[in-house]
């Protein structure tokens, strides 16, 4: 299990692996920050871990083959270490060799670093020594310590220098992947299963092809473009017919039988959750299944169930309905009257459309003559018709985007 000390152990084991592994002689390796190590004569490289960045592909994956299933919690913390590797010569830095043996030290080290790109469990250094590289908080994870070279460009390391408050040495970057520290808080399992049931069934899902409309006091099917309370619906598909069947409009559940396994029959009935609009329709169907309870010890016992299948959807738009509109006739100082069906509900805006002039119902204020707007009678003042010309016209309701069907309103303005 790897803990708060796999940071630090990835340092250690970047350590050890430089120290042991480079060609040049006498090299110390150190990790605190490049301006605060002491300027000595002794030839050394730095490696500093600058950044600390959560690994995002990891982040909520537990350590694969330690996690239980069923645990839910908190995965281990996955981290990507980034260094900046920095090389010191045993020389002034003002010789004219200096640079030259920056260059010597730092290609010896990322030598080491492109040879070793994996550190494994069983890694040695020396080869054969039996010294384990990998620190001890390291051993045994399923991610293993990978290194790669990072790209740095210039403006990155002038900011990280800057950070130290000192002078640029030449540096190059590494990125060491994935560290990963383990939650101390406790896992939560879900229950075992104590009984278990499976439901058999031919797939049977109700489907429809085809939705019609029947106008009330009509024998006629028509597309569905609009429809009214009363009007009759004819839905066509398959697999209708099961245990029982619901229709569903909008998000009001009918109960229905069938007319048969391809077609059903129903009349739209005035229920109050059924407003003007566009209206999804589709088919609830329960149909027969065989479960198999138990089956962990034995065959399990079998017994008939039900399971409930949903079908595609269609559109279905309601219209509001017209019965009567008064007076007949007047002016602009007018107040039209519209009696009907779904004129009006809290939070769908109406419009009485004389002509193409769309006048909205609103609710009358102290001093406004119409009355208040109710879900069988509207009133408008037909001030809005302006300097319309004196003609009959079209009287409609336009209810949350649907339109009534009626086309023997008019109004004629004098």
């Amino acid at each position: 299990m790897s803990n708060y000390v796999a940071i630090r152990g990835v340092t250690e084991s970047l350590k050890v692996l430089l120290n042991k592994q480079m060609e040049m002689k006498g090299i110390t390796v150190s990790s605190g920050p490049p301006d605060l190590e002491p300027e000595t004569k002794v030839r050394r490289v730095n490696l500093y871990l600058y950044k600390v960045v959560e690994n995002a592909h990891l982040k909520n994956q537990e350590i694969l083959g330690e996690g239980h299933p069923g645990a839910y919690g908190h995965p281990p913390l996955s981290l990507m270490l980034y260094y900046l590797l920095t090389a010191f010569p045993d020389i002034d830095k003002y010789n004219k060799d200096y640079d030259l043996a920056v260059h010597e030290m730092l290609g010896d080290a990322m030598r080491v670093l492109h040879d070793y790109p994996i550190i494994t469990d069983s890694m040695e250094v020396p080869p054969g020594s039996r010294i384990k590289l990998l620190h001890t908080s390291l051993q045994n994870q399923f991610e293993k310590v990978k290194i790669t070279l990072e790209p740095l460009d210039t403006e990155e390391l002038t900011k990280i220098w800057m950070g130290f408050n000192s002078a640029y040495r030449l540096s190059v970057g590494y990125a060491v992947s994935v560290v990963q520290i383990e939650s101390k808080k406790p896992r939560r399992l879900a229950r075992s299963i104590k009984t278990r049931k499976l439901h058999l069934m031919q797939l049977r899902r109700p489907q429809i092809y085809d939705l019609l409309v029947t106008p009330s006091g009509t024998i006629t099917e028509m597309p569905p473009a609009t429809a009214r309370i009363g009007d009759t619906l004819a839905i066509h598909g398959v697999n209708f017919v099961g245990v029982s069947a619901q229709l569903i409009i909008g998000d009001t559940k009918f109960d229905i039988t069938p007319e048969s396994d391809s077609r059903i029959g129903f009349v739209i009935p005035d229920d109050p959750e059924l407003q003007p609009g566009p209206l999804p329709v589709g088919i609830l169907v329960r149909m027969a299944t065989e479960v198999v309870t138990g089956g962990y010890y034995d065959r399990g016992e079998v017994e008939m169930g039900e399971n409930v299948v949903t079908s595609n959807q269609v559109p279905l738009m309601l219209a509001p309905e017209i019965s009567n509109t008064s007076p007949a006739s007047g002016d602009t100082t007018t107040i039209l009257t519209v009696e009907g069906k779904r004129l009006f509900k809290e939070g769908l805006k109406t419009f009485v459309l004389v002509g193409d002039i769309a006048i909205e119902v609103r609710k009358p204020g102290a001093t406004d003559p119409w009355d208040e707007p109710t879900p069988t009678g509207v009133q408008v003042p037909l001030a809005a018709l302006g300097d319309l010309s004196k003609d009959i016209y079209p009287v409609r309701v336009r209810v949350n985007g649907a339109e009534s069907l009626e086309d023997d309103k008019e109004f004629e303005l004098t």
